[in-house]
This record gives structure tokens, C-alpha cells and sequence, in this order.
């Protein structure tokens, strides 16, 4: 860990004493329908892996860059409370990076129903919140990727160059995770790209640094 996350990590350690925390919140896509299940097969070797994204239009999913390294398919499950009864899967091979985040761009238009709709991501002047919400699928035992929504608070501190610092009361982030969206009052304001083993944190980057780039390649008005 960097030295000035080590320093933001205590400091959050220190307010989440001051401030009340829900911890686990809503589990149901119905509340969260912009998150998605990515399970990823890799070129480099016969391996499975498990990320988390966002749907931000009917054909892309914001996730983190380290998904989508050496892809080969993506599974996108979508409206999925538990990743066995997804309400939709489609598979794709295509996914574009720049720097921490990556977009996977969808084979098909997506429908939104209640439990499947896209999110709005933050702009650059928006501030970042004290609290965030964090939906994913953590670990299952034996430390194998999870299968059940989860979603809890967050206590967030940003760095200045995109980088947000969050720390969690009790529902640590896990390597399942990355990629999974930070949100606030329906704004994606973060995207998991480093969870910090041992200390219940974890590091994002707010893709309001990225809205440019996200807008010449999917052509959204965001």
C-alpha cells in the first residue's frame, strides 16, 4: 500500500468510530439493477476468472482494466441476486482499456426491466461523497467466488487524482470484486480496482476522469 493511502486508511478507521454505518444493505438488483456478474475466460490458460461491472448503457458494462486483461469471453449476468439464476446472460469477446477502468461493449441491445437498467456515472465536478455503496459477490468458502449479491456502506476519502480511498465496517472487498461500481443517490461515483487485504479497504477510481474517453468510444451522451 501506498504511504498516502496508509495515512487516508487510519483516517477513515478514525471517522468510521464518528459515523454510523448501515453496514449490509440491500441485496436485491431490483434496488441495484445496474450491476452485473462478469465471469471471464482467459487466453493465457484454461482458467475462470470473476470480476463485477456496471450497465451504463443497453450495450456497454463499465469494469475494472484488470478484468479484461489477456479476455477471451465474458459471461454478463444480469438482474442477478445469486449468479446461478441470473434473469439474463449474454457473452461477448469485445473490450476496450484505458488506464484502470475497461468497457466490454455488449453483443446485443439489453432491455431494462426491474431488475436490469443502467447507471449514470459522475461528472467531473461532482464532489465525492463521505458514504458509498458497494454491490458484489465476494468469496465463497474456501475463498471461491461468491454467488450471493451483497451490498454495504462505504466510508469514502478521495486523493485528488481520481483515487478514492473506502473503507467498510464489516464487508471486506475480495479479488471477486473488482471492478464492482461505487454508487451514490443512483450516480456511479467509483469503479473497485484494488481491495486491501487486512485492513477492510480498498482502493477506486472515480470514472468521472474518464468521461471523455467513455464517450468517443460508445458514442453515449453521457
Amino acid at each position: 500500500m501506498l504511504s498516502d493511502e496508509k495515512r487516508t486508511v487510519i483516517s477513515l478507521f478514525t471517522r468510521r468510530s464518528i459515523l454510523a454505518l448501515k453496514g449490509v444493505t440491500s441485496q436485491s438488483t431490483s434496488e441495484n439493477p445496474w450491476v452485473v456478474h462478469l465471469r471471464i475466460a482467459v487466453s493465457t490458460n484454461g482458467e475462470l476468472n470473476s470480476c463485477v461491472g456496471a450497465l451504463i448503457d443497453n450495450r456497454w458494462v463499465l469494469t475494472a482494466a484488470t478484468c479484461m486483461e489477456n479476455v477471451r469471453y465474458v459471461w454478463i449476468r444480469y438482474g442477478a441476486d445469486n449468479v446461478i439464476n441470473p434473469k439474463l446472460v449474454t457473452e461477448t469477446s469485445t473490450a476496450r482499456i484505458l488506464g484502470d477502468i475497461a468497457l466490454i461493449s455488449i453483443n446485443r441491445h439489453v432491455e431494462y426491466t426491474e431488475n436490469i437498467n443502467a447507471i449514470a456515472l459522475a461528472s467531473i465536478d461532482d464532489e465525492v461523497p463521505a458514504i458509498g455503496t458497494l454491490c458484489g459477490y465476494g468469496a465463497g468458502p474456501g475463498y471461491s467466488p461468491g454467488e450471493q449479491l451483497v451490498c454495504s456502506e462505504w466510508i469514502l476519502e478521495p486523493l485528488g487524482d481520481g483515487t478514492i480511498i473506502g473503507i467498510s465496517e464489516d464487508v471486506p472487498a475480495t479479488q471477486y470484486d473488482i471492478g464492482a461500481p461505487l454508487v451514490s443517490n443512483g450516480v456511479q461515483i467509483g469503479v473497485l480496482v484494488l481491495p486491501i487485504e487486512g485492513f477492510e479497504s480498498a482502493v477506486f477510481v472515480n470514472p468521472a476522469i474518464y468521461r471523455d474517453w467513455i464517450e468517443e468510444q460508445t458514442g453515449i451522451e453521457l
